[in-house]
């Protein structure tokens, strides 16, 4: 793969406010052979042809339409936020398993967090400053914390740029969990909202809720009304 083909990598769809810097990764793509180009933080609009480039996938049989699957799409996040550290959902769990100080944190918005979340995490706004994360989440001396979105732009976005802040509190570690409450959702991990365990999950919008192989779970707004 040549080193001057170029990828186009639009985040902006994702509505997550000023976060429109234009950022050049090639120091990440050299890596694979290619030069990235044209990325615009704030969302995760990646688009087909630009995973293609990066992966050499055309897609999989659980995703219909024109997208790329979620194994592609997370190299494709890895490659762009590669000066941040990615963890798999096998590994947070034997963290858990462990019984080591661990800090979820989901980085989406309300009504996403309402329809589901991983078990024990709190919200933080996906835009959080360094300061107002702190004050969500209280002291993180010593403690290890791994942020989630749907499929890990926002959260690795909100990793990168609280990291040093964090760092210079104590933080043990900093990670974004690789793809997401998508990755872990469709690996039928237990998933809960306000009433208990569920099995939904908040699709974002039509377009990037095709990840979600189980369809018939990927909503847009909660199902269940309280009482």
């Amino acid at each position: 793969m040549s080193s001057g083909m170029l990828a186009t990598f639009d985040y902006g769809r994702m509505g997550v406010s000023g976060l429109r810097t234009r950022l050049c990764a090639r120091f990440a793509a050299m890596a694979i052979g290619l030069t990235v180009v044209g990325l615009a933080v704030g969302g995760f609009g990646l688009h087909q042809s630009s995973v293609q480039k990066v992966t050499g996938d055309s897609g999989s049989s659980y995703t219909p339409g024109n997208i790329s699957s979620l194994s592609a799409i997370e190299t494709v996040i890895q490659v762009t936020f590669a000066d941040i550290a990615h963890l798999s959902t096998d590994a947070l769990l034997r963290m858990k398993d462990r019984g080591d100080s661990v800090v979820l944190l989901d980085a989406r918005e309300a009504d996403e967090f309402k329809v589901s979340r991983i078990p024990g995490a709190v919200r933080v706004d996906p835009d959080a400053t360094p300061h107002q994360l702190l004050r969500t989440t209280g002291h993180l001396k010593g403690k290890t914390v791994v942020v989630y979105c749907s499929i890990g732009a926002r959260s690795s976005s909100l990793v990168r740029r609280v990291r040093a802040r964090l760092q210079q509190s104590g933080v043990r570690s900093l990670y974004n969990l690789s793809g997401g409450i998508f990755r872990w959702h469709n690996e039928q991990r237990q998933l809960i909202d306000d009433a208990g365990a569920t099995d939904y999950v908040h699709k974002f919008d039509g377009y990037w809720g095709q990840l979600v192989r189980r369809q018939e779970l990927a909503v847009s707004a909660p199902l269940r009304t309280e009482d």
